[in-house]
């Protein structure tokens, strides 16, 4: 199965029927007078349960920033039913766009205010604040996340000059608190040289993978190789048994680009050869934001 977080809800691709499923639309909750989602920018795996853990921005009363969103929901997933519920609120998260977990406690990337939040689903509450900098405003454009063994990585896109990943260690970030701290000076900058319009960051083959958006490919964080071209504006990696899946979003104006007019798309490259195996359309996505696979199927498990 891969999770495919868009602009207009959570979908599910289903590799043995062959279909797509919308599991959370943006209007995820009851009632004629509740607000929509304004859209879906994360996906993760959460606990000892392996459940799927989904991030949709909102307006919840966070004082504005001049950000189109200044919350998030979090949303517990059971791959084995796709029954759905929301398990957490965390406040003054402007434009999320990634996540990550590890035990209790969600990594989210506040991009309007440079820093990520670390939420404890058991407190319910934020236990520490990662600073990048120590100017709160977009600086650097945050938007990926991966923790691999005790170590945090931070996507840097920097919008308009080569992208960076930020290595960090994890229980450095957990002990920060919420009060002033500078992860630039605690961490390590791995400089992406060439790289622009950074997205994502995925475990691969004992190496890190980004997509560089605009340039439509693959790098190897490594040695800044390009590991394969994609598609489009190409954003959210996933790693399958059958090869590595790649979003691709259509183009259009900021302002435009998440509406549902758009149909975005997931392709499939196999892992010797990098070929193309096969193309997904994504009807009404607007854009593909984030992808994860999981290996279950929830036909095949018993009641």
């Amino acid at each position: 199965m891969i999770y495919i977080a868009t602009s207009n809800g959570i979908i599910v691709y289903d590799e043995i029927l062959d279909t797509t499923n919308v599991v959370i639309p943006n209007k995820h909750t009851l009632g004629f007078f509740k607000k929509k989602a304004m859209g879906w920018f994360g996906l993760c795996i959460y606990g000892s349960d392996g459940f799927v853990l989904a991030g949709s921005r909102e307006k919840l009363g966070s004082k504005s920033i001049g950000r189109s969103s200044t919350d998030v929901k979090l949303h517990l997933i059971n791959p084995h039913t796709l029954q759905h519920e929301v398990i957490g609120k965390v406040k003054s998260v402007y434009d999320l766009h990634q996540m990550a977990a590890w035990k209790s406690l969600v990594f989210l990337t506040d991009t309007g205010l440079n820093r990520v939040h670390v939420y404890d689903v058991n407190l319910g509450a934020t236990i520490s604040i990662v600073n990048i900098g120590d100017k709160r405003a977009d600086v650097n454009h945050i938007n990926a996340l991966n923790i691999d063994g005790e170590n945090l990585f931070i996507g840097l896109n920097n919008k308009d000059g080569d992208s960076q990943l930020l290595k960090i260690d994890l229980n450095r970030v957990i002990n920060y608190g919420v009060s002033d701290n500078n992860a630039l000076i605690d961490g390590e900058l791995i400089s992406l040289p060439g790289t622009s319009h950074s997205h994502d960051i995925e475990v691969y083959r004992s190496d890190l993978l980004v997509c560089a958006s605009h340039d439509g490919c693959l790098i190897r964080v490594s040695n800044g190789e390009i590991l394969f071209d994609a598609m489009g504006w190409a954003r959210g990696i996933a790693i399958s048994p059958e090869g590595i899946w790649v979003g691709e979003s259509p183009l259009a104006e900021r302002s435009k680009r998440h509406n549902k007019s758009l149909s975005g798309a997931i392709h499939l490259y196999s892992h010797d050869r990098y070929e193309l195996i096969k193309s997904i359309k994504i009807e009404a996505s607007g854009q593909i934001c984030d992808l994860l696979h999981i290996n279950v199927h929830p036909e095949l498990v018993p009641a």
